[in-house]
């Protein structure tokens, strides 16, 4: 995982950070034990800035998007053959594209079940 940080206060550093920009957080166990994180800025330089004006943010790493691309293409792959044999073996009869829009959005206005 690659750890992002957002600015949300920069309270006493209005010269060196910009409210609501996304910085790349580098690890740094003792910054962290001080209550800091260590941010790199656009010019690729790094700094302490308390950790207090920040909100963290996961993003996967490039590898782990890759894996969750692949799965998924996968999936759709999988898909897409059920609903062509069903289609072939005639249990699933073509629509109008009107209709298939309105059970969509029908849908989207039902509550989720979680």
């Amino acid at each position: 995982m690659n750890t992002f940080a957002i600015c949300v206060s920069n309270a006493g550093h209005s010269a060196s950070l910009e409210l609501h920009k996304l910085y790349r957080v580098l690890p740094d166990v003792d910054a962290a034990n001080d209550g800091d994180l260590r941010i790199v800025d656009e010019s690729g330089e790094n700094y302490l800035c308390p950790a207090a004006n920040f909100v963290l943010v996961e993003a996967p790493s490039p590898m782990e998007q890759g894996e969750d691309v692949s799965v998924r293409r996968k999936q759709i792959a999988e898909d897409a053959q059920k609903t062509l044999a069903l289609f072939r073996s005639g249990k699933l009869l073509a629509r109008p594209v009107e209709d298939v829009i309105a059970s969509l959005e029908a849908a989207l206005l039902e509550p989720d079940e979680d």
